[in-house]
């Protein structure tokens, strides 16, 4: 095995990682500048040698050699797979490195396999990465205001529902909440008031959700759940037990007392089902909500006559379980 080649090796020199080459005999072949950045050993006394020939390149975490037929080099050449590690390097001038090392088996035009390219990454910078990407990616699905699950990890939830409902044939549904009277508060109490009231609201959701449900913030001032295994019936409940909840929680803003109420607009997936199409019926019995006079809930299939029976007019037994579930909390 020779070297990348003057232009491919010029260019692999600019890259932040370090690579090498070894043949099948473990013996390097190239050594790249980002190699020599991350362990201080120049191109010059590590090509045509072994990791093993004077120092221990590669030790697990005790700093144990892994040179040998544990190398991780000589895993990737003896099974023909790619191979990945995180272990210890010993830097030229005699401290440790944790790295990250990543080995693919190089073969010829006829399959055989003539040595393995090795990618190192700095352990420190690679974990930390790791974890600011996980954190842009839980950024990503959470609304900023409220700390709840936001509108892109809500419809994400509805597909893989809808996507489970039609292969297995389970049931849930979906209950579209909005805020009474927002602009009322916004204009009496200020911005700041308002932004009080979505936390507080916000924060009753939470309490009030049933394990395994997903409640989040949909857009301005609604709300979103997102209920699985769930009927007509369990769904409307839900929205009631929500109602009352909200109805019983106190919060302030300043010096000015705060209390709100919700409309509920609820609505059970059918087969030919998209998020479009269910939101849209969740979303039209919350306007029946809205013009029976707010603070009620009402499902999609729900008459003018049943939606009015409705109107806060929860039954014993479902007023007794929202009271014995949840406390009105006092934020």
């Amino acid at each position: 095995m020779v070297g990348l080649g003057n232009a491919l090796e010029a260019v692999v020199d600019q890259l932040t990682d370090g690579v090498y080459l070894v043949d099948v005999d473990g013996r390097i072949t190239y050594w790249s500048a980002g190699a020599e950045r991350l362990l201080g050993y120049p191109a010059g006394e590590m090509v045509g040698r072994r990791c093993s020939d004077r120092f221990a390149l590669h030790t697990d975490e005790d700093g144990a050699p892994l040179c040998g037929p544990d190398c991780p080099l000589a895993r990737a050449i003896r099974t023909r797979e790619a191979h990945s590690a995180f272990c210890r390097a010993r830097h030229r001038s005699g401290r440790p490195v944790s790295i990250h090392l990543r080995i693919v088996p190089l073969a010829d035009g006829k399959g055989r396999i003539t040595g393995a390219v090795a990618i190192v990454s700095d352990a420190a910078f690679t974990e930390a990465a790791s974890e600011m990407l996980k954190r842009l990616e839980c950024a990503a699905m959470l609304d900023h205001l409220t700390q709840m699950p936001n509108r892109r990890q809500l419809e994400t939830r509805i597909r893989a529902s809808l996507a489970e409902a039609k292969q297995y044939g389970s049931s849930f549904g979906i209950l579209l909440m909005d805020l009474d009277h927002f602009k009322i508060i916004n204009d009496t109490y200020g911005h700041q008031a308002g932004d009080e009231a979505l936390r507080m609201v916000a924060h009753t959701l939470r309490l009030a959700v049933r394990s395994g449900d997903l409640v989040g913030r949909w857009g301005g001032e609604e709300f979103m759940l997102v209920a699985c295994g769930i009927r007509r019936e369990g769904l409307l409940q839900a929205g009631e037990r929500f109602r009352a909840c909200v109805e019983r929680s106190r919060g302030r803003a300043g010096l000015a007392p705060l209390q709100a109420t919700v409309s509920i607009g609820g609505a059970l997936a059918r087969p030919d089902d998209s998020v479009e199409t269910l939101v849209a019926r969740a979303d039209r019995a919350l306007y029946q909500a809205k013009q029976t006079g707010r603070n009620c809930v009402v499902m999609d299939t729900c008459a003018p006559r049943e939606a009015a029976r409705d109107r806060k007019r929860p039954r014993a037994s479902e007023a007794v379980s929202a009271s014995a579930e949840i406390a009105a909390p006092d934020i």
